[in-house]
């Protein structure tokens, strides 16, 4: 009899832990490339000399710093000790033409580009600092592309957007009112 109760209670325990894990869906909004450079990196924008590198698709930028890794909600840590690119790309569409407003908070240097044009940037190394930039924006389908790089020592990367209309600003690859990320086919 205990021998039944205790495989009532791991399958329980089972059957628990597949649904939880598996009707949790993340909607991967953002195609991510992280690439380990070999040389030390300098600038976003340097000549890449890539050893290795991993896929993701992720459903917002917004990393926490985890030692010298960036630490992802959903995925763990991402990327390198030190020495990397990660480039990001997601396309989305909006309702009505806007001025939007980015907040890249990152350390060390990124460049920001909306439609292959290269809206802002910090290519350099610096501690975790806030830039922000403006772009305006028709209605319909527009290209998101994020540079980063990582040289070495403290990391961190949070990318948000608003609409100037809005108050709060979202993390990249979450839906807002007017603006909403299309989903990865991988």
């Amino acid at each position: 009899m205990k021998n039944y109760i205790m495989t009532f209670i791991l399958l329980t325990m089972a059957v628990a832990i597949y649904l939880q894990t598996s009707l949790v869906e993340l909607s991967e909004t953002i195609a991510v490339t992280v690439l380990k450079n070999k040389d030390e990196i300098k600038s976003v924008h340097q000549e890449r000399n890539i050893s290795k590198s991993k896929e993701y698709y992720l459903d917002q930028i917004s990393f926490q710093a985890n030692g010298n890794h960036l630490y992802h909600h959903a995925h763990g840590n991402i990327g390198y000790k030190e020495h990397y690119f990660i480039d990001f790309n997601s396309s989305f569409t909006t309702k009505d033409s806007a001025v939007y407003q980015f907040s890249i908070s990152s350390d060390d240097g990124f460049a920001l580009y909306i439609d292959n044009k290269l809206i802002c940037q910090h290519a350099n190394d610096r501690p975790l600092t806030k830039s922000m930039c403006s772009v305006e924006l028709k209605a319909g389908a527009h290209d998101f592309k994020l540079n980063y790089f990582q040289g070495y020592g403290n990391v961190g990367l949070v990318a948000l957007y608003k609409d100037i209309k809005e108050h709060q600003f979202q993390p990249v690859g979450l839906d807002s009112n007017n603006l909403s990320f299309n989903r990865q086919n991988h």
